[in-house]
């Protein structure tokens, strides 16, 4: 499927209701299988519903002139990356892929790691937004609200600003050092990771409120 504009994927998670309706109206709506229940029972329109399928009922009801049905039986993947690989779109706004089931957020984080040096992934939570970066990133941020940043692999920063916790010449890695609880000293933050590293992936989870006031832009 190819869109012109930005898609809303939504999975099975916990879902930001409010900040879904409030944008439902500019963009299709994806739904990862079993999500589409959800969707239908809060009132959404839904374009399309991609997965499995193992865990949508009632498909036998769903009128297909209305909505595209696109059922991927392998199982190599879950269903967040049979969407990404089947869509082509500028890019995906993401709800319900964090909480609920641990397991599944960090198979939706390692999806988003994955493709995101060619699609533009933002995930959005009950709290806050979550982008993924490669190489020196200039940040919108909110002055003493927090920016956490998450390194998805082995990464070292050369430099930062805007940060209380600087992350100049930091190795930060899963199991030695994040950076979760920082936050923004100014309304822009840059990192710059080493030269060797800047095509490793690092996630940064920023305030929900940046995203509400179209700060963060699709």
């Amino acid at each position: 499927m190819q869109f012109d504009k930005a898609v809303i994927i939504v999975g099975k998670g916990d879902i930001h209701w409010p900040v879904l309706r409030a944008i439902s109206s500019r963009y299709d709506i994806i739904a990862l299988d079993g999500a589409y229940d959800q969707l239908v029972a809060n009132q959404f329109t839904v374009s399309a519903i991609i997965g499995d399928l193992d865990s949508l009922s009632a498909r036998d009801d769903i009128d297909t002139n209305k909505v595209t049905i696109i059922a991927i039986e392998e199982q190599d993947s879950n269903d967040f990356e049979k969407a990404i690989y089947s869509i082509t779109a500028p890019a995906f706004l993401c709800f319900g892929l964090t909480g609920k089931r641990f397991d599944h957020t960090i198979a939706n984080l390692h999806v988003m790691a994955k493709y995101s040096d060619s699609n533009k992934l933002i995930a959005i939570t009950c709290d806050e937004v979550i982008t993924i970066h490669r190489g020196d990133s200039q940040l919108e941020a909110k002055a003493n609200a927090l920016i956490a940043i998450l390194p998805l692999m082995p990464i070292t920063f050369v430099s930062s600003g805007g940060l209380a916790y600087p992350l100049d010449g930091l190795a930060l890695a899963i199991g030695q050092m994040v950076s979760s609880s920082n936050h923004a000293t100014t309304d822009m933050v840059t990192l710059q990771p080493a030269k060797s590293d800047t095509t490793l992936p690092y996630a940064i989870c920023r305030p929900l409120s940046l995203f509400q006031d179209g700060v963060i832009s699709v």
